[in-house]
C-alpha cells in the first residue's frame, strides 16, 4: 500500500487515485525519492551536460585559453578559424540540447511545458 501521511496527518493512498495525472502529482508531491532535481530518463542528463558545456564559465574559460594557444600574436587568419571554430561547435552543441528539450520533465524550467 502506498500511503503517505503529510501535513496534519491525512493520509493518501496514491493507488487509490482515478486518473494518471492525480497519480502523478501523489507520486511527486508525497514521495520523498522523487527529487525534482533527479535525472528522469538518458536524455534529460545528456541534456543537462550540454547545457553546462555551454554555459559554465570555467569550461567556457578552458575553450577559450585553448582557442588563444592556437592563435599567434597579430595573425588574423588564426583568430577568424578560432572563431569560426567556436561558433561552429557552439552552434553543433546548441543543436543537439535543443533536441533534448522534448525529453525533460514539465516541471523543468526549461521544457516545452513551460514556454
Amino acid at each position: 500500500m502506498e500511503s503517505k501521511r503529510r501535513g496534519g496527518g491525512v493520509s493518501l493512498n496514491c493507488r487509490e487515485l482515478v486518473s494518471t495525472a492525480q497519480w502523478l502529482i501523489c507520486r511527486v508531491v508525497l514521495d520523498p525519492t522523487m527529487k525534482e532535481d533527479r535525472f528522469r530518463n538518458i536524455k534529460h542528463a545528456e541534456y543537462e551536460l550540454l547545457d553546462a558545456l555551454l554555459a559554465d564559465p570555467r569550461i567556457r574559460e578552458v575553450i577559450h585559453d585553448r582557442l588563444r594557444r592556437g592563435v599567434p600574436p597579430r595573425d588574423e587568419v588564426a583568430r577568424a578559424r578560432a572563431n569560426k571554430a567556436l561558433e561552429n561547435i557552439s552552434a553543433v552543441v546548441r543543436g543537439m540540447r535543443d533536441n533534448r528539450v522534448k525529453n525533460l520533465p514539465d516541471h523543468h524550467i526549461d521544457s516545452e511545458a513551460n514556454r
